[in-house]
C-alpha cells in the first residue's frame, strides 16, 4: 500500500530554503523601511491653504 501525505525528498532541505527566503525578505523590508524613514512627503489642499509635510517616521513638520 502506498504512503499518503508527507513531503517527498524530505523536509529539511525545503525548510532551509524557506528560512533563507524569509531572512532575505526581512533584510529587504528593513532596507525599504530605512529608505522610507529618510524621505519627506508633502501634500496640500484647498488651493494651498493647507499644507502638510510628513517624514517617513510619521512625524509632521510645522
Amino acid at each position: 500500500m502506498a504512503k499518503r501525505g508527507g513531503f517527498p525528498g524530505g523536509m529539511p532541505g525545503n525548510m532551509n530554503n524557506m528560512m533563507k527566503q524569509v531572512q532575505r525578505m526581512q533584510r529587504q523590508m528593513e532596507e525599504t523601511t530605512k529608505e522610507l524613514e529618510e524621505k519627506q512627503y508633502e501634500a496640500s489642499a484647498g488651493g494651498g491653504a493647507v499644507k502638510v509635510t510628513v517624514s517617513g517616521k510619521r512625524r509632521s513638520f510645522p
